[in-house]
């Protein structure tokens, strides 16, 4: 363990248990895009015995400028509801409150470095057993044996769209990358590297190009940081650039080995020429249309496609995050998500890697719809929680990862 932290008299509150059982019971969750409507029992459980456990115990609530711009969302948010032409979809709406309630309830309270790493193990683990699900199990997307991409299968055959598994694996991904390369238990190294290669691996099964993308964004700038910052810059240094290059290199190989024909056909070959790059762009253009019928306040909690459908008469799902929240939002509440993600920017200073996750997840975000997915939340929570650690206990953001 690193001598910066010595966790074994740190106890884990209440809040950081019940969450990371959450996440850890993702695989359960039952609905194609991972979001919270279908797999909200444990968040509200999480909401209501850390509410109980603050008043109890009489704990210091903490308040910051994130607090208030998701207040301000909140109020925007419930303005653009009442004022909405359109009927509200009560799934999106009571989704968007549950977020609201957890980010409010789990930054209002002190953590501890036990807290930080465990959440993120859990994080991981949520990750690696949907990973190792969609390795052995191989559940076709698409019916027939012409699919080229697998996805883990529900019940009640709800299936997960592969490129919402991805936008959710891939963070916690570069969490173990970072642990494999920089651990806080050196002892976990080999583990960490191993849950690496399996997720890795589940993100090429998937065949979503975003995700991958964003996962080489990620370690790019982990390696940059572990080669040239964490390192010094010495022969040693030098060869293990050597090294990590050839064993990537291999391990690359080996994945394209193993990868079916048909994967790898959508990954680099035929993805760009099906027309699905031009149809994007069309539901794109077509959400910029409809967020101009009504920019300022948006057309309230429900699915884009039939935000598009009422006023353009356009039917496609709008494939962004920035876009998705502007139709349902409005322009208020497109620039409070905006500000909450300038404001974590700011406030990681100069955490190379922290940013580097977040670049990841951004990248992943302009490309899907991830305003209510459990994986965009979280990420934002955990954050935030590091933040407050950092600021609190002095411990540096490298040494709480």
């Amino acid at each position: 363990m690193n001598e910066k932290i010595n966790m074994n008299f740190e106890k884990l509150s209440i809040t950081t248990i019940l969450y990371s059982i959450s996440l850890l019971f993702i695989f359960t969750n039952n609905h194609n895009a991972l979001m919270i409507a279908d797999y909200y029992q444990l968040f509200v459980l999480t909401i209501i015995v850390t509410l109980l456990s603050m008043t109890i115990r009489k704990n210091q609530i903490l308040l910051n400028n994130s607090h208030l711009i998701i207040l301000i969302f909140l109020m925007n948010f419930m303005i653009v509801n009442l004022l909405t032409p359109l009927k509200v979809d009560r799934g999106y709406f009571l989704s968007y409150l549950l977020y609201i309630c957890l980010y409010l309830v789990m930054t209002l309270q002190n953590y501890n470095a036990k807290d930080i790493y465990n959440l993120i193990s859990a994080y991981t683990h949520s990750a690696l057993i949907m990973a190792l699900m969609v390795i052995l199990i191989r559940h076709n997307y698409y019916a027939g044996d012409f699919s080229y991409r697998y996805t883990v299968k529900f019940r009640g055959n709800e299936t997960i769209d592969p490129n919402y598994l991805a936008a959710y694996i891939v963070i916690p991904a570069l969490f173990a990358f970072k642990r494999w390369l920089m651990p806080v238990k050196k002892n976990k190294k080999i583990y960490y590297a191993f849950i690496t290669i399996i997720i890795s691996f589940s993100i090429l099964l998937t065949g979503s190009r975003a995700a991958l993308i964003s996962l080489s964004i990620g370690a790019t700038i982990m390696l940059y940081y572990y080669l040239f910052k964490y390192k010094r810059v010495t022969v040693n240094t030098l060869i293990k650039i050597f090294v990590i290059i050839l064993i990537s290199v291999g391990l690359l190989l080996i994945a394209i080995n193993m990868l079916p024909q048909a994967v790898m056909s959508r990954l680099f070959e035929s993805s760009y020429n099906d027309g699905s790059n031009q149809l994007r762009i069309s539901h794109w253009i077509a959400a910029m249309d409809s967020i101009g019928e009504k920019p300022i306040l948006g057309y309230g909690a429900l699915e884009t496609k039939n935000i598009l459908l009422y006023s353009i008469h356009h039917y496609g799902d709008v494939h962004s995050t920035i876009l998705s929240f502007w139709l349902q939002t409005g322009l208020v509440g497109l620039l409070c998500i905006i500000l909450l993600y300038i404001r974590i920017w700011i406030a990681l200073k100069k955490s190379i890697i922290l940013k580097g996750i977040l670049l990841s997840h951004i990248f992943t975000s302009l490309i899907i719809s991830s305003q209510l997915t459990i994986g965009l939340w979280t990420l934002l929570i955990l954050l935030e929680m590091i933040i407050h650690v950092n600021k609190r206990e002095n411990i540096d953001f490298i040494d709480l990862l």
